[in-house]
């Protein structure tokens, strides 16, 4: 098991991601302060993210998931993502290991997937908007089923994990919204639902 203070002192680089997610009460509100403090649009658009679960080797198998391997259609882009989330097995994570690379036919390394045992576990559709405020992108997540929520990612980098946590903590504070608690990702919230 990960020690979580060495997790804490991780430096970010372009393969470790540092988040902080929450129940979004009110969608407008939060636009306005995104916006007020100074937040560009990078993008918008809907996302198709499908979940796998391994035959040989689940990613559900211990009681606290700390790994997922996801497929994600949004517009014409297809891009394939492992993370490994940090400490391991702890149920508070602090980071992920996240590597993701582009795919040129989202049809082809689907039935590659299906076709090495990997089975779908859950779909989760999205709208996203991301915004860039200094070293945060800001995504504010519509989802099906869910509701709406807002996630904030550092996005510089040479920084320790715990750095990193500061400044998205400092983020939220001068956003002034009103958070639901803390939440855990949307393939875990959509698979409480359907158990």
């Amino acid at each position: 098991m990960d020690d979580p203070t060495q997790a804490n002192d991780a430096i970010i680089d372009d393969y470790i991601e540092v988040e902080q997610k929450f129940k979004l009460n009110d969608l407008k509100i939060a636009l306005e302060k995104i916006i007020g403090l100074g937040g560009v649009l990078r993008s918008t658009g809907e996302q198709r993210d499908i979940y796998f679960d391994g035959s040989e080797r689940s990613f559900l198998a211990d009681p606290i998931s700390s790994e997922w391997l996801r497929l994600r259609f949004q517009d014409e882009q297809v891009s394939l993502n492992y993370k490994l989330w940090h400490p391991l097995r702890s149920p508070a994570k602090t980071h992920c290991d996240e590597f993701e690379t582009f795919v040129s036919d989202g049809e082809a390394m689907l039935r590659t997937l299906n076709a090495l045992g990997y089975r779908e576990l859950v779909v989760v559709a999205k709208r996203r908007e991301e915004w860039e405020l200094g070293n945060v992108l800001i995504a504010i997540d519509e989802v099906d089923g869910l509701g709406n929520f807002i996630e904030l990612e550092y996005v510089g980098e040479g920084i320790s994990v715990a750095e990193a946590h500061s400044q998205l903590t400092a983020t939220v504070e001068a956003l002034g919204l009103d958070l639901g608690p803390s939440h855990e990702g949307y393939p875990h919230q959509l698979l409480a639902l359907s158990s």
